[in-house]
Order: structure tokens, then sequence, then C-alpha cells
């Protein structure tokens, strides 16, 4: 397992940059989407919604690949590829947490359908890549 720099994973942390989510398909394609983003210890935090596409690729497929691109600069950017592990447990806060880092509020109530269940996907970095970092 790599671990980043305190510069790189400053730059998730406290960036407000949403990442590019890579999942496999069954097919073994590739399927790109957005997604918000944090660090706890080593690891990266994101969150969906269990029915959603990127949701069952990573159930039957951890392996993924996540990059963090700063918008007023393409060539500052955080790259890893590394496998998930999945938790519905604390999923929920794990959501609060993202919303208030991006909309500095509550995950909004009517963004959440009581019939969707929330995983969390904790990505251990396995390896990665980076420009604009000392």
């Amino acid at each position: 397992m790599a671990s980043l720099t305190e510069a790189q994973r400053a730059f998730i942390h406290e960036t407000k940059y949403p990442g590019l989510l890579t999942t496999l398909r069954s097919d073994g394609s590739p399927h790109v989407t957005p997604v918000w983003v944090d660090m706890e210890g080593d690891d990266i935090l994101i969150n969906t919604i269990e029915s959603r596409q990127k949701a069952r690729h990573m159930r039957r497929d951890p392996r993924v690949a996540l990059i963090v691109v700063d918008p007023a600069d393409a060539w500052h950017w955080v790259s890893v590829t590394g496998h998930v592990v999945l938790d519905n447990e604390s999923a929920m806060d794990v959501i609060q947490q993202l919303s208030h880092k991006y909309l500095g509020k509550d995950y909004p109530p009517e963004w959440i359908d009581p019939n969707d269940t929330r995983v969390t996907g904790r990505i251990r970095i396995d390896k990665f890549d980076s420009d604009g970092f000392n």
C-alpha cells in the first residue's frame, strides 16, 4: 500500500475539487464518474448510492482509479490506483462530511430517497502519481 505525501493529502482533503472515479464494467471497459472525495488517514473516501453503476462495479471488482485535478491549473493533480472497501455502516455520516466540505452545509434532505441505501468506498492506494507538487 502506498501513502500520499502530506501536500498531496492536503490537496485532496482541503480543496473542493471533485474526483473522477474509474470503475470497471463486467466486460472490463472503464466507467468514469465524478465524485466528492476526502481523506481519512491514508484512505480516500467516496460515497454513492448502492443501486448506481459505480457501486455495482466496485462490488464485483474492487479495482479503481481516481484523479483529482485543480480546475485552475491542469498540471496540478493527484492520481491513484488501488482497491476499494465498501461500507454501508458509516455511509450517512460520510455523505454529511462530504456535503459540509463541498456545499458548506448538511446534505440536502430533498436529495435523500428513503428507498436508497448509501455506501462509502474507502480507496486503499496501491500506486499514485501527481504533478505540481515539490
